[in-house]
């Protein structure tokens, strides 16, 4: 099975303000979505995470010490808050099959064949977007009050991957546009 997720945001205190994220601390918080993680994926799992795993480069315990209790393959597309803790600490990348800045993946799910593009960063246009490929996107969280809303709301092959979005838990395909169909209200 293939998951999605994007915006962890482990140990970050104030996402759970401007995010309006349901819990009381960090600490509720990390221990929450580790939890939906496995309860998810499991070992033979492929995870793409997009982006925002930690903010600010933690200490390297605290860091191997949530990426240590994760199931599955991860992939990471970088976010604008894994630089730095990826800098700091070059080792962590030993916890990811692939780290990139974004990724073409092909797969199956329910018998149909997708062309996916993943980055953190919502994209206007990606490759083959006029031949049917999907994207696949963070960064944003649930954002209602920005000016790309209407755009989003218009397409039906880019879709949010952040937690906020998707009950705080990894999700498929398939999930995702349901997902991303109730926030932007699609018809």
């Amino acid at each position: 099975m293939i998951y999605f997720i994007s915006d962890l945001h482990f140990y970050h205190r104030n996402v759970i303000n401007f995010g309006g994220r349901p819990f009381k601390d960090e600490l509720e918080m990390n221990n929450k979505l580790i939890e939906n993680w496995n309860s998810r994926v499991h070992e033979s799992d492929s995870i793409y995470v997009l982006g925002d795993m930690f903010v600010r480069s933690k200490s390297l315990e605290e860091i191997e010490n949530v990426l240590s209790k994760l199931n599955g393959k991860k992939y990471l597309i970088v976010g604008n808050h894994d630089r730095s803790w990826l800098k700091k600490y070059p080792s962590l990348k030993s916890y990811f099959k692939e780290v990139c800045e974004e990724k073409t993946v092909h797969y199956t799910e329910d018998g149909i064949n997708r062309t996916i593009v993943l980055s953190h960063y919502p994209k206007l246009e990606w490759e083959k977007y006029y031949r049917g490929s999907f994207h696949i996107f963070g960064h944003i969280h649930n954002k209602k009050d920005e000016p790309q809303l209407t755009y989003l709301r218009l397409q039906d092959k880019m879709f949010n991957a952040a937690v906020e979005i998707n009950n705080y838990k990894p999700v498929t395909f398939n999930e995702l546009v349901i997902n991303n169909k109730v926030f932007y209200n699609r018809e």
